[in-house]
């Protein structure tokens, strides 16, 4: 059975999209001229791409990253990532670009030194993980 994941809440941030008070009142800039964008969809835009870019939710996956880690990885793999010695692999010198090599080894192991987490991880924690070993710790 898969672990409940810990993810940000992209349904919180749409809702505060979608409680935004309406837009009637303001002017249509660029509507008089011929332009197509109005304030309603220049907010909305300038809220999109800030959702969608925004080094805090970057940060914010890594942190939670760190919690998942904390969770499943540090008695092996150590604290933020430093390695207590003995067989593990030390995660700060995993390659930062091979997403699959690194998701492969989590969910079906690397014997005999690191048992399969397929049931007990789900595929979102994989992802925060990730931005956590990404980040190097």
């Amino acid at each position: 059975m898969a672990r409940l994941s810990r993810t940000r809440s992209d349904a919180s941030a749409a809702n505060s999209v979608n409680s935004l008070p309406p837009t009637s009142g303001l002017p249509d800039v660029g509507k008089e001229q011929g332009g197509g964008l109005g304030w309603g969809s220049i907010l909305a835009l300038a809220l999109l791409i800030g959702l969608c870019s925004s080094p805090c939710a970057q940060a914010d996956d890594a942190e939670l990253g760190r919690q998942v880690y904390d969770d499943v990885c540090v008695t092996c793999h150590g604290r933020d990532m430093i390695n207590p010695g003995g067989v593990t692999f030390d995660l700060r010198k995993f390659p930062k670009d091979d997403f699959e090599r690194f998701r492969n080894a989590v969910l079906n192991g690397k014997p005999p030194a690191m048992p399969p987490w397929r049931d007990k991880v789900s595929d979102d924690d994989v992802k925060l993980l990730w931005a956590y070993v990404r980040s190097g710790g």
